[in-house]
């Protein structure tokens, strides 16, 4: 059996993992009066004094932050105002997946969805609100995303395909053609 060996981290190992602690909590509070922030600037056309015709451009020029994120923190800050959830109840979770909770959040189910979303990977809690917004019972085992390139015969060659099964195979999406296209193949292969 071997023996259990601790490590003694030495004093520079120590301040490194504080200090990301430290950041990470302000980097938390950080987005959330951001947000806040962003929300008046929004609402109440501040962008338009510095010359700004556009909230967007004015996230992107001045603040370098990307528009969509942008708008995506004044839907989370009016969403929250609406609903009177505190923002303590979100901090937690973060900008990401309170983003994607905040189509679907009621007085009723707030607090269920901001539980899940502690919980959760990004990837499965989108799944899961798209199957709410749909009705629908989400699969319990995350979508995997898969990323594939393509040379340009290649791609005409597989849009073709997937545009065929959508069209002939009632195939409603690109993934459901795609497993359509691969589940026949095996069969003629069989």
């Amino acid at each position: 059996m071997s023996e259990l060996q601790v490590i003694q981290p030495d004093d520079r190992s120590e301040i490194v993992l504080n200090k990301l602690s430290e950041l990470s909590k302000r980097v938390v509070n950080d987005f959330c009066e951001m947000a806040e922030l962003l929300h008046e600037v929004w609402e109440y056309d501040y962008h338009k004094l510095r010359g700004y015709d556009s909230f967007q451009d004015y996230t992107e020029q001045v603040l370098d932050v990307r528009g969509g994120k942008a708008y995506f923190l004044v839907r989370i800050t009016k969403k929250l105002k609406q609903l009177d959830i505190p923002w303590q109840d979100v901090k937690e979770v973060g900008w990401r997946k309170t983003a994607a909770i905040e189509p679907i959040l009621t007085r009723d189910n707030a607090q269920k969805w901001i539980e899940e979303a502690k919980g959760t990977p990004l990837t499965h809690l989108s799944e899961k609100v798209k199957a709410e917004k749909q009705g629908r019972q989400a699969s319990e085992d995350p979508p995997i995303k898969m990323t594939i390139q393509l040379d340009q015969d290649e791609n005409t060659i597989v849009n073709a395909a997937i545009d065929y099964a959508k069209k002939h195979e009632e195939a409603k999406t690109t993934s459901k053609a795609i497993v359509q296209i691969c589940y026949q193949y095996f069969q003629s292969k069989g």
